[in-house]
Formats: structure tokens, sequence, C-alpha cells
């Protein structure tokens, strides 16, 4: 009696799980079980393991689901191995809880994105996840109040985040990698005592909010080998600590790389940050920023090239740096230059930001130190720290007037501070060449107007006309040589006329040069119609062209339309061998222009040896101060136009690629006579009114030519005569509504009635555990091992 008694408790608790779970396949006698064919959900759960001691290898077949559910389930259950499994498509990949001891070996969990993740374990603890690819999910990775979880050599791309952490901790996350996630790499949130060391996170970007790893209330963790480059930002502690952070690479981020905020006891050794660059939002990228925190150790960093700061800090407190390797951005002169000047002397720049480290609460005062130029390995000036202009995120500072004599020199920066911090630079060249002659020559403009500043062949074989924005005074200084005086090659045959130009004028628009020459100074074979003006580009250490530019030979001058100066030179290409140049001097352009009344509008017609030129630049001034009044490119008539509300004088400008017009004479313009204005107002008034007249009309037309009839031809094709498909039509979707036929829409029906009563098959659910309890004790009672089931074995 008590046996039977048993034997119905038994079958009863069974019964009770079977219509609580429901699984494609149920697993709840340890062992291994091998899949055979892939698995297509049609339960909540696809593969549910309901005992301890499980193996299951899905011997690389799939688990698919429909976009919500669990694809393999285990609760409450200890040393599970999943393994060789493919799960796409669920609301979660696969879910542990309230467990230990569990292996998770070479399975792709993907695509399973509401609500939760591809792996999530809950308060489970002892566990490794190792040589998963974890990709396109919600979250990746999802550990929920969890301990000593080792998450080792993953592939976690694509996911919102990586590997998120909440609670618990102890964990091992080591040799992942977790690139392209939408905001985090790695997640931790109240997690400690965590070694996180060779992942790599990148390409994390969330306009401003991605990072390659996030912490927050965590305590003694600690972050090593990893690399978090081109993200946001490379990795943000926020009240973190007793952490340690140590040789990570934290580079090209669009912010900061290291961001630390309200953190305590932290130690940040041998990471290289270099080339994080501010993208745009508050507070200012950094290589390090340390905000409201205390107690921080940076030493044996290398900090290089960060915009603005290379380490800053703010409103903080016992923040040490010590040994840490800077890099120094060299300004001026750029690596090359061809310095040309009478005095023998050249200003030198450098960018410290990156040099110095900088606290706005003066938590680097006690660092002192200073950065010295060198001039062919010699030091020849010298700043302090403290004279630096720290009021700036960039500090710029100036060597003035250090002299470099003549000749080629190597000039250099190197800084260094109390506490071993460094900087050095890379090393650049510049040359200085003695002029043949040189002169100076004031300079006062008018804004708009061109200025010639020299006469051409009775000086210097020059003539150079300029233009400002605004009216300026100032200095123009030309150096004149005979050779070349940059030291690479021209390339070409030259005229062996060279002219450095150094002006001090700040709203420089354009300048006209001309740059004179003889039959004798052309080389020998050398066809004088390709003559033209070279610049010689520091930059590049190169000699190259100038657009727009030709020749003129009748008036025996080459001529360039500059925007800057700098070392020009001149010369030609030889003869061709099998046909002679068919270039010819360039013509002017010429401009004609006429008021066109009544609308107050001057038409300029732009004209090249009598045919319209397209593509001119062409400009309206008007005075006294001949200020801009417009802007036009002609189009392929070679006309433009510009409105005229005022009389007065004017001037007219204009450039193209290949010509050049600086300037036509003054003339006045008055506007249109009065009388015209009101045949004007008349005309306009007669033609609103023939506007406005027939926009009415049709308004008043159109309404009664959309007939009700037309709007309900569409019920009339649903057949009369089944009127009841009619009204079910209408509740459901617009496909059910235009169903062609009675027959399909009562299929249709049919489908959903047996869509909508899922409760109805409640009893099948409880025939079939009935059945399988039954199976279960005969086969126990017999002392017979169950049948093998289709889709998996046991062994």
């Amino acid at each position: 009696m008590k046996l039977r008694m048993l034997s119905l408790f038994v079958l009863f608790a069974m019964l009770g799980m079977v219509s609580a779970i429901v699984c494609d396949l149920m697993i709840d006698t340890p062992g291994t079980t091998t899949l055979t064919e892939d698995i297509t959900a049609a339960t909540p759960s696809a593969v549910c393991i309901m005992v301890d001691n499980v193996v299951l290898d899905c011997d690389s077949h799939n688990i698919n689901g429909a976009g919500s559910g669990t694809g393999i389930f285990a609760p409450d259950v200890n040393t599970i191995t999943i393994r060789n499994c493919n799960v796409d498509n669920f609301g979660t990949g696969l879910y542990l809880s309230n467990s230990k001891d569990h292996t998770i070996i070479n399975n792709n969990f993907t695509n399973n994105v509401e609500p939760a993740s591809g792996v999530h374990l809950n308060n489970v603890n002892d566990s490794i996840l190792r040589g998963n690819r974890i990709n396109n999910n919600d979250n990746g990775i999802h550990l929920n109040s969890c301990q000593y979880i080792t998450i080792r050599d993953n592939n976690v791309d694509s996911n919102y985040y990586g590997i998120y952490s909440s609670g618990g901790g102890n964990h091992t996350i080591e040799g992942n990698t977790l690139n392209s996630c939408n905001v985090r790499g790695i997640y931790l949130d109240s997690c400690s005592e965590n070694t996180i060391s060779g992942n790599t996170a990148k390409y994390i970007r969330s306009r401003g909010s991605g990072y390659g790893i996030y912490s927050t209330n965590g305590v003694s963790n600690t972050y090593s080998s990893n690399t978090f480059n081109e993200n946001d930002f490379g990795m943000y502690l926020n009240l973190e600590q007793e952490a340690t952070i140590s040789s990570n690479t934290m580079s090209y981020n669009g912010y900061t790389g290291l961001y630390m905020v309200l953190v305590q006891n932290i130690n940040i050794e041998s990471n290289t940050l270099n080339n994080n660059n501010d993208e745009g939002i508050a507070p200012a990228a950094c290589g390090v920023d340390i905000l409201g925190s205390s107690n921080v150790n940076l030493s044996e960093n290398t900090v290089c090239y960060n915009a603005p700061y290379g380490i800053h800090s703010a409103a903080s407190s016992d923040i040490k740096a010590s040994n840490n390797t800077f890099c120094l951005n060299l300004e001026l002169p750029e690596d090359g230059y061809q310095l040309n000047e009478t005095i023998a002397a050249y200003n030198f720049s450098f960018e410290a930001s990156n040099v110095v480290p900088y606290g706005e609460g003066g938590e680097f005062a006690a660092l002192g130190g200073n950065c010295q130029l060198y001039l062919d390995m010699v030091p020849v000036a010298a700043i302090s720290y403290d004279d630096l202009n720290k009021t700036s995120p960039n500090f710029i500072n100036y060597y003035h007037n250090v002299p470099v004599g003549f000749g080629f020199h190597n000039w250099m920066v190197a800084c260094g501070d109390n506490f071993d911090n460094s900087a050095t630079s890379g090393m650049r060249s510049l040359t200085s060449t003695a002029p043949d002659s040189s002169i100076s020559i004031p300079i006062s403009t008018n804004a708009w107007v061109p200025e010639d500043i020299n006469t051409g062949p009775t000086g210097l074989p020059f003539n150079l006309t300029v233009l400002t924005a605004t009216e300026q005074i100032g200095t123009l200084n030309i150096n004149f040589y005979t050779s070349n005086p940059s030291g690479a090659s021209f390339g070409i045959p030259e005229l062996g006329m060279y002219f450095t130009f150094t002006m001090n004028l700040s709203s420089l628009e354009w300048a006209y040069l001309k740059i004179y020459y003889n039959d004798s100074m052309i080389p020998a074979g050398v066809d004088e119609t390709t003559l033209r003006p070279y610049y010689f580009n520091p930059s590049t250490g190169s000699w190259e062209t100038i657009t727009p530019s030709g020749v003129n030979i009748t008036g025996k001058y080459i001529w360039a339309n500059i925007t800057h100066f700098s070392t020009f030179g001149a010369g030609g290409s030889y003869f061709a061998s099998s046909s002679s140049s068919s270039d010819s001097s360039k013509k002017e352009m010429t401009l004609t222009y006429e008021m066109k009344c009544p609308d107050n509008v001057l038409e300029v017609v732009v004209k090249e040896g009598g045919s319209p030129l397209d593509e001119a630049e062409i400009r309206l001034l008007q005075g006294p101060s001949f200020s801009k009044v417009g802007e036009e490119i002609t189009g392929s008539d070679g006309t433009v136009s510009f409105q005229i509300n005022s009389a007065g004088e004017y001037k007219l400008l204009g450039s193209a690629w290949n010509f050049y017009s600086y300037s036509s004479d003054i003339f006045e313009l008055n506007l249109c006579e009065e009388e015209t204005v009101p045949e004007e107002e008349t005309v306009l008034e007669e033609e609103v009114v023939a506007e406005e007249a027939p926009a009415e009309e049709p308004v008043v037309e159109e309404t009664p030519e959309v007939p009700a009839e037309e709007e309900t031809i569409p019920e009339e094709v649903v057949p009369p005569v089944v009127p009841e498909e009619e009204e079910i039509g209408e509740a459901e979707t617009g496909a059910e509504e235009q169903a062609p036929s009675g027959e399909e829409t009562v299929g249709l029906e049919e489908e959903k009635k047996e869509a909508e009563q899922p409760a109805d098959y409640s009893w099948l659910y409880l025939v079939v555990g009935l059945v399988i309890v039954l199976a279960v004790v005969y086969y126990l009672m017999k002392g017979k091992p169950p049948k093998t089931r289709k889709g998996f074995r046991r062994r």
C-alpha cells in the first residue's frame, strides 16, 4: 500500500514537471547526449537539461529558434558540458542558473537578441567559457551574481554589450576579442577582484559613449596587456578602488585613452596611450584624464601625440607622475624648410600640451623642469615649465630670434622635469642660404583694391599685385637668388632666377606674380611656350607646379595667380623631337557690363578672344571703400548677374584658371528710373490676380470630382454570399480582407482559430506525461534501459 502511494506521489510530481516545462528535447538522465540532426524549436525551450552530470554534444548540428524562448535551458543542475552547438535566433541562446562547475566550449551563439543574451549565467560559480563564437546578440555573455567564471579565447563581436558582469566577481576574462560592439566591449558593474588581460576591444563607437571597457564600483580589479584602440574611449573607470592598470595599449580613440572619475588608490604603469584625439565632446580628450580622484600613481607610461593633453587632472589630490615618456609636437619650421632671410635668425615653436602633465588644481606643480632647443646638437635656448602658457589647452611655446647662420642645420627639442618624466622630439632640418640681393618694400592696401608692389624690369625682375580683404599696412621682404637655394633638384631646365617673398599681411586674398625674363636666359633647346613658375614645397622637399599659371611671350614674363608666399623659380621643357609645341601666349579675359531695367540687375559678360569664358570668378565691389557686393561663377554663356540696390561707384574683378584680369575701371551705376515702377507694380498685381483666381476654382471643383461610390468599390469585390467571412476579414489583417475566394478565407480562419487556442492542448500534455511516466515505471520494473530517441544518442 505504501509503495502504491509513493508511486502515485512520484507520478503526480513528474506530471507537474512535464506540464511546467515543455521542450523539444528533454534530457533527464546523466551521461552524454549527442545530436544526430538539427532541432527547429516548436516549444519555448528547444533543449532542457534537468539532471546533473550531463554532456550535450551537438556534433555541429543547429538548434534554431523563432526569435524568442531559450535555445538550451539548464536550471538548478550542476556539472553540465555544452559543446559543438550552433544556437541561433532565440531570446537567450544558453541559460544556466543556481549551479556550478559548467564547461561551455566551442559553440556558436548568434542572433539571440530578445530579451537577454547569447549566454546568460545567473548565480553560477566555478565555470568555464572557452573558444566560443558569440556574435550579434543583445548581451554576448551576461553574468549575474556569479563567482569564479573563466571567459577565455572567445570571439564576442558585434553585440550590444560584449561581456556584461553585474555583481559577484573573481572572474578571469582573458584573450577574448570584443570588436564592433554597439556600446561597451566589457562592462563590469559592482564586480570586484577580477583579472582582465590580453583582450582586444576595437571599433566601439556610439556618438561619444562607446567604451573598450567600462567599470563602475569595482574593487581590486587588474587590467593588463589589453588593447583598447579606435573606440570612443579606451577605458573608463568610475568609483573604482585599488585597481592596477598595466601594459595596456589605448591609442587612436576618438576621445580619451584612459578616463577615470572619482577613483582611489590606482596604479597606472607601463601603458601606451598615443594619438587619442578630441572629436568634440567635453571634457577635452587626453591620453589620461583624472577627475575628482585621489592617490593615483602614473609611472613608465608612454604618452604621445594626444590632443589637447597628454596627462590631465582636475579636482584631484595626491596625483603622482614619474618616469613617464612623452612626445613633442614640433610646429615650425617644417622639416626641410628653406630659410632665406637677410638676418640669420628664425623663430622655433613646439606644442607642449603632451609634454607637461597639466593639473587644473595644481596637482603637478612640484614637477618643475624645462624644455631645451638644440641646434646642430648644441643647446641654444631653454624655457622653464613655469613660463609655459598653461592657460590654453594647447601650449604653443616659441623661441624667438635664435641665430642659425647660413648653411644646412638640424634641430630638435628635449624636455625633462624633477621626477624623471621626459620628452624628446624627432630631428628636423632647415637650410639658410644667403641671397644675391634683397629689398624691403613698404605696403599699404585698401580693402578689395589691388595694389602693385613693384614696377617690373626697372628694378628686380618681378612684378607683384596683391589684394587684401581689409585695409593693411606692412612690409614685403624679397630675396633674389641666381642659383637654386633649396638644395633640391628643380627637375627641368631653369632660368636662374629665384625669389623668396615674406609679407606681414593678415588678410591676403590673392597675389598676381609676374617674373620677367629675356631670351638670353632661356637654356638652349627649351621651348619658350613651356616656361612656367614653380614653388618649393618644404613639406615634400620638392619643387611643384602652380595653378593657374602661364607665360606671355610678347611681354616676356611668366605669371601665376597665388594665395601663399614661398620660394619661387622658373623653368621650361625642351622642344619635342617630333613636333613643335602649339601652345601660344594666353589671351586676356575681357569684361563688359550692362544695367538691365526695370529690375536693377547688372549683367556682366566675360569673354576670351571673343568667345564666352566659363568658370570665371567675377567679383563686384562698391565704393568708396570698394567692399565686396557679390561673387559669381560664369556659366557656359560667359555671363553673371548682380542685383544692384543702391547707386554709386563700382568695380569688377575677374580671374579664371588660365586668364587673369584683376580689375575694371571705376564706373558709376544709377538705379532704374522711378516712373517704370508703377508699370511694374500694375503688372505684378495683374499677375497675382491672374494667379489667385484660378487657384480658388479648382479647389471648389475638385471636391465633387471624388465620388463616394469609387471609395466603396473594394467592398463590392467581396462575394456577398459569405457575409460572415467579410466580418471576420474586417477584424483580421489587410491581407485577409483581400482574400479572393470564400474557401481561402475559411482556411485562414481555421488556421487562426487553431493558433488562438493553445490552451485546448493542455490535456494532451497530461496524457503524454502519463504515458512517459508509465513507460519509465514499466522499464524500471523490467530492469531494461530505455530506447534511443530519434535525433540523439546516449552513451
